[in-house]
């Protein structure tokens, strides 16, 4: 009666049949243990790292220009960006910029505050804090300030950073 229902009913002999067909089991059920592992492993490593890129900017305000590179890298809810670049307010002297912001971070979804917990100025930083106040947001000069990003991975891999709604760092992957 079970066989009429259930034509094909496996048992032990016959699983151990066809693995005896496949050549080498052991190998391929190594290496697809190893494939899961290493995709694993690379979904884990892209969700803990979540901005590794460098975004070159050039901020303008009447006779003031700001030219900088910024190189952001975080893990988990900690990162830094550093700045560097060069300064000029009309048709006076170049002045140098160059800090490291470390900060805190916050992530839901796309959306990341970050909240700058020290800021280090190099000793060839040349610029005073009041004469980019207006260039850049208080989380790049002062400490314990926050700013809000949307950060969009683009088709091409590289992210494009929103600042208030406004596509403002276009950053590419630092590899």
């Amino acid at each position: 009666m079970c066989q009429l229902l259930f034509p094909y009913v496996p048992t032990f002999t016959n699983r151990w049949a066809v693995m005896q067909k496949i050549k080498h089991p052991k190998i391929i059920f190594m290496t697809l243990t190893l494939l899961f592992i290493i995709v694993l492993s690379t979904i884990y490593w892209k969700e803990q790292n979540n901005i590794e890129c460098y975004s070159h900017i050039t901020v303008l305000k009447d006779d003031h220009k700001l030219t900088m590179m910024l190189v952001f890298s975080s893990l988990k809810n900690r990162g830094q960006v550093e700045i560097n670049g060069y300064y000029r307010n009309g048709n006076s002297a170049t002045l140098a910029i160059h800090r490291m912001i470390q900060f805190n971070q916050e992530r839901h979804g796309e959306h990341y505050t970050l909240t700058s917990v020290s800021v280090r100025k190099y000793t060839n930083d040349e610029i005073s804090d009041t004469e980019i106040s207006g260039l850049l947001p208080d989380f790049f000069l002062l400490r314990y300030r926050s700013l809000s990003l949307r950060v969009k991975t683009l088709l091409n891999g590289h992210r494009m950073l929103y600042l208030s709604g406004m596509p403002v760092y276009y950053c590419y992957d630092k590899s």
